[in-house]
């Protein structure tokens, strides 16, 4: 099984005139899949198409929400100190056709429930795709063979670039692939939606941490909802699962590690874009949590997320093992910040410790490129014209596109340079009703783009404009920690 990413991570996004606090991730995170990125693209490509959601439509990556008595508990995430636990009395398994879903742990507080479930036995043919081994190519870069009815997902989202992600909506529907709900089920009807996740996928199964808003105290059973196997085809697999979960009083044996504030040298007061602010010490290591701000990156541009693992090295320049955490919950994050939380093993170490990021993606926000085009005055359907506009956007050409002709609208293959992780390509002033793409994934600047439309689409002279540029910059960007940088407690 594979860490779990960076929320390509992708968890990235834009701010025109929307409040420092607005947060849309949480219905993002309910009908997106929350696996590592790379590892999803690889085994699953249909997803890949819905990386333009998330790149268009989050506002931040994945940021930690820290109390003042804050505890990690292993496997679980951070939790309140101050509050009373509880936890699922043991875990149940459900199989249905040969598919097991298992809840394996709920820990509940006074602000969430947090829940662990693994689905195995998930035969390759109950995916869209065939075989594990495909890869991100297979998004249907415009071609002669490309058949517009092919299309495995249609999204309701449509963020014209002179409007504001505040006044979008949101969907993802498919009728190929499953997109499920989750849900908490209360004796008395109540339904908690999904608020936020993450998890970790292989072929036959995946493993994910799901948050849940608070199970009232008096309330000692409930019911874990899941409406379809994610990713799969819909009718393929049994639906409609339903979980019976009992909980108690967390064990005075549970294990709860508090996370220790760092010293103001090391944390926010900083002026460094890379800060670290808690340390959690745990019985062989430590996990180090902090945050990366848009702090001296090229005007217009915010930052999302890593564009890769961190790295650490001690004081003699070794590098020391470190492996990403999950559990670091969305709380508190702002608008072109992104969290970040690791933890190293051992404790005899030539410190100080430094992390290094080596790059990071950014977004380049309100910030339009664009160009004429003409299709004539009676573009066919599979028609494709191939244009070299070298247009440029914030620094980045945009070398060659090449736009098909479909039956709801265009698609569109665009090459940039290789630090380009996408971008976005509107027809002005004619909104698409839906429309969907992604990166390439493999870093060659490539873009799969398509816009759909409900009436005929637009024809002739046409504006195309481009926006959302997402793309690499690179550092490093460097932070350096000891265990004497701890504050003392209370």
């Amino acid at each position: 099984m594979k860490n779990n990413r960076m929320k390509d991570a992708l968890e990235n996004i834009a701010q025109r005139n929307v409040p420092e606090n607005l947060n849309i991730w949480p219905q993002i995170a309910a009908k997106v899949e929350r696996k590592n990125f790379m590892q999803t693209v690889r085994t699953r490509p249909a997803f890949a198409l819905l990386l333009v959601l998330l790149a268009l439509a989050l506002l931040s990556s994945v940021a930690y929400a820290i109390g003042k008595a804050a505890g990690y508990i292993p496997g679980i995430g951070l939790f309140d100190q101050d509050t009373s636990l509880r936890v699922l009395a043991e875990p149940v398994t459900v199989t249905r056709d040969g598919i097991m879903l298992t809840v394996e742990q709920v820990v509940l507080s006074s602000d969430k429930t947090v829940v662990v479930y693994k689905v195995e036995g998930i035969p390759e043919d109950a995916y869209e795709s065939e075989g594990a081994d495909q890869n991100v190519s297979s998004i249907s870069p415009v071609t002669e063979e490309t058949d517009e009815n092919t299309n495995s997902f249609s999204s309701s989202i449509v963020v014209p670039l002179d409007g504001t992600p505040g006044t979008t909506t949101f969907s993802v529907d498919s009728a190929n692939t499953c997109f499920p709900d989750e849900n908490l089920l209360l004796p008395d009807g109540t339904l908690l939606p999904l608020q936020s996740g993450e998890g970790n996928g292989w072929v036959s199964g995946f493993e994910n941490r799901h948050v849940f808003g608070p199970v009232p105290m008096e309330v000692n059973k409930v019911s874990f909802l899941l409406s379809c196997i994610q990713e799969t085809v819909p009718g393929k697999l049994p639906q409609d699962w339903e979980v019976p979960l009992q909980l108690v009083s967390a064990p005075p044996a549970l294990k709860i590690f508090p996370a220790a504030e760092l010293t103001k040298a090391t944390t926010r007061e900083s002026q460094n874009a890379l800060i670290l602010e808690r340390v959690i010490e745990t019985d062989d290591g430590y996990i180090l949590i902090g945050k990366f701000r848009s702090i001296g990156l090229p005007e217009h541009a915010v930052a999302q997320g890593e564009r890769r693992f961190s790295r650490f090295t001690d004081a003699n320049g070794q590098t020391i093992q470190a492996t990403h955490v999950n559990g670091m919950d969305n709380g508190d994050g702002k608008f072109g910040e992104f969290g970040l939380a690791y933890e190293i093993k051992g404790k005899q170490h030539a410190w100080p410790l430094t992390l290094t990021v080596d790059d990071i993606t950014v977004l380049f926000y309100q910030q339009t490129t664009q160009f004429e085009f003409d299709t004539g005055p009676n573009p066919e359907v599979g028609q494709t014209w191939i244009l070299k506009p070298d247009v440029q956007l914030m620094g980045y050409t945009i070398h060659e596109i090449a736009i098909k002709r479909t039956k709801w609208g265009y698609a569109f293959t665009i090459k940039s340079d290789p630090d380009v992780i996408m971008v976005s390509p509107e027809i002005k002033d004619f909104p698409a009703s839906n429309a969907g793409g992604g990166g390439d994934g493999f870093g060659r600047g490539e873009t799969y783009f398509q816009l759909n439309y409900k009436d005929d689409p637009p024809s002739g002279k046409l504006t195309i404009e481009f926006g959302w540029l997402q793309a690499i910059i690179h550092g490093p960007w460097q932070v350096q920690w000891s265990p004497e940088n701890i504050l003392p407690g209370p």
